[in-house]
């Protein structure tokens, strides 16, 4: 049964049909067989593991400093959601589905279960991406009216929206192939062949293509109002310029210039992690090659999309600056206090000098 439903849904690329050529047990006899990772394996567990510690250190520090001049309070509850749902992913797919495969056996209800659950929490932590998206280009083109726009009701409309269209993408294809094998397994796989066809479409995007074009209109929006804004000032400001129109300008530019880095960078990550990943994908579909160097391409774009949720925090953290400053005086106040400091200031202080 679980052969004729990997036979399927066979052009996935979440599942692990694709891993069977580095499987090291298939080589040894049954009676001497043992279960052994390879170095695939290995590379999806160190991913997972990146990915929690990661995901979790983001979370902490969001909740540690919750002052305003970090982040607003919709930002944070967006990223800490986001860190949520990649420390699930990491958590309920990457480490035991990706990485630690040869220990679950024979395990039917696994080997439904996992992928289904591991597209959805993918879909779910680029949906998210979109959320912070959003909010940062209104929080540019409404500065005033920001705080009424994002109200705790909607905010959590939004967050459970987002959550039950992942638990959605999850639970349909679950639901049918429950349907399908009670009714007649072979008429199943007939028609499950356009549903899921259907299916993966839908995926495509809600993974991919949504999320890109919400992130290019998103940051190029806020390109435009930026420039807008710095030519309003330039235009306001008289031939003979202040000191303080001249520090305005200062500041307005190195804002213009922190605001449209970080966008380059965001929507640059995004693309440079999944581009790869959709482009073997789509090769894998339209085309009947399924050549070894395909075979391996697929796995190492799949390696490197699933990289994403665990540069993210780490890319997050490094540009916001107002949370590097925090981070960098905690470390210079737990060094100024610590024990070995201490004694080093001790040995090193200057005797007082006697009068």
């Amino acid at each position: 049964m679980i052969t004729s439903i990997m036979n399927c849904s066979h052009f996935w690329l979440f599942h692990n049909d694709y891993f069977s050529c580095y499987n090291f047990n298939t080589a040894i006899p049954p009676n001497r067989r043992r279960t052994v990772l390879s170095p695939v394996h290995i590379g999806f567990i160190v991913i997972g593991v990146i990915t929690l510690i990661s995901n979790l250190t983001t979370m902490l520090i969001l909740y540690r400093f919750q002052a305003r001049y970090i982040t607003t309070w919709t930002s944070r509850c967006f990223k800490m959601s986001s860190n949520l749902v990649s420390i699930l992913f990491a958590c309920a797919y990457v480490i035991p589905y990706k990485g630690l495969l040869p220990y679950l056996g024979e395990n039917a209800t696994l080997h439904v279960l996992l992928p289904f659950i591991g597209i959805g929490l993918c879909v779910n932590i680029n949906l998210h991406i979109c959320l912070i998206a959003i909010d940062n280009f209104l929080s540019a083109a409404s500065p005033v009216r920001y705080r009424y726009i994002f109200t705790k009701g909607r905010l959590c409309i939004l967050l459970t929206l987002i959550w039950s269209i992942s638990l959605a993408v999850s639970y349909l294809p679950l639901a049918t192939l429950g349907i399908g094998i009670r009714e007649n397994l072979s008429r199943f796989q007939s028609i499950t062949t356009v549903q899921m066809s259907i299916y993966y479409s839908t995926i495509f995007i809600l993974l991919f293509l949504l999320p890109s074009v919400i992130l290019i209109a998103s940051y190029i929006k806020i390109y435009f109002i930026v420039t807008r804004s710095r030519l309003q000032l330039r235009r306001t400001t008289t031939t003979k310029m202040d000191y303080r129109s001249a520090q305005a300008i200062s500041r307005m530019n190195r804002r213009s210039t922190v605001i449209i880095r970080n966008g380059v960078l965001t929507t640059g990550t995004f693309f440079i992690f999944w581009v790869p990943f959709v482009i073997c994908y789509y090769i894998f579909l339209v085309t009947d090659n399924r050549s070894v160097v395909l075979m391996q391409a697929i796995v190492a774009a799949t390696l490197f999309a699933f990289c994403y949720p665990a540069i993210n925090p780490i890319l997050y953290l490094l540009l916001a600056s107002a949370v590097r400053h925090k981070i960098r005086d905690g470390w210079n106040l737990m060094m100024t206090i610590s024990p070995l400091t201490s004694r080093r200031s001790t040995i090193f202080r200057m005797p007082p000098v006697a009068n």
